[in-house]
């Protein structure tokens, strides 16, 4: 079996590196929610493996994320990385639309700013 290259990408889609030697990935789907995905591999690239970054697998763009999460572990055997985050669909749970009060378009508000005052960006 061919295990897929992880491309992985800053936040303004640069092409930063790819990794083809992890111990373990797993992507999970979700059809109503968001998706998630765990990828662990040995070593740490401060460069590669930071918050924001995307991922790709493979070639496929449905099967790609945003990473959240770095956890690095030093051991025995090394420094092995956990790696998680959420699927793209993601980030539009991130902001919630709102209608302008002159109805001409909207405007994008932060979730958690829904809880206490509402400003416009």
């Amino acid at each position: 079996m061919d295990y897929p290259a992880i491309k992985i990408l800053s936040f303004d889609l640069t092409l930063l590196g790819e990794l083809d030697l992890y111990t373990s990935l797993e992507h999970c789907r979700s059809w109503q929610s968001t998706g998630s995905f765990t990828l662990t591999v040995c070593g740490y690239d401060n460069r590669l493996m930071c918050k924001n970054n995307i991922i790709i697998i493979g070639d496929d763009p449905h099967r790609s994320g945003i990473i959240r999460t770095v956890s690095p572990v030093s051991g025995k055997n090394g420094i092995i990385t956990t790696i998680s985050g959420q699927t793209l669909n993601g980030l539009t749970s991130q902001r919630t639309l709102l209608p302008r009060p002159d109805n001409n378009g909207y405007f994008s508000v932060p979730l958690q700013s829904l809880h206490g005052n509402v400003s416009a960006e």
